[in-house]
């Protein structure tokens, strides 16, 4: 509003009720605006203590719960995961220690086929006769018609 318009609305209700009145009737709407808002406040303070409290404090429960237990699921999945890694490790261990078995296996039969092999060697044509089958062909075959 305008202090053009402010004035006319003054005007006229000083026309209306005259200057007694109008004194009596700002008296009136003052008395009337202190109440309401004095009753305003007083909702709102209400709300505040009471409705708006105990909904803060129910999500502070909530909260407080969901907290506890994100905790506690996470320490379990914290422990699960140890458990599940040492189970990993062990049987890590269990595959490693059996590739060394077999490894020393087979360095082991290594070892006694190049023995065997060596014995062979030292013999002459052993090895040919018993690694060429038809070495061993001929040789039979020649030793029975040059008799």
């Amino acid at each position: 509003m305008s202090f053009g318009e402010i004035l006319l609305i003054a005007v006229v209700v000083l026309l209306l009720f005259g200057p007694k009145g109008l004194t009596d009737g700002m008296r009136t709407v003052g008395k009337w605006m202190y109440e309401f808002r004095k009753a305003a406040d007083d909702i709102k303070r209400e709300l505040n203590n009471g409705a708006i409290g105990d909904v803060k404090q129910e999500i502070r429960e909530v909260t407080d719960n969901v907290r506890k237990k994100m905790e506690e699921y996470g320490r379990e999945v914290e422990k699960e995961a140890e458990n599940q890694t040492d189970t990993i490790i062990k049987e890590v261990d269990q595959v490693k220690d059996a590739m060394h078995e077999t490894a020393t296996g087979i360095t082991k039969e290594t070892e006694d086929i190049t023995k065997e092999v060596d014995g062979l060697a030292t013999s002459g044509d052993d090895v040919a006769a018993t690694s060429d089958p038809e070495y061993n062909y001929r040789n039979d075959y020649s030793n029975d018609s040059g008799t």
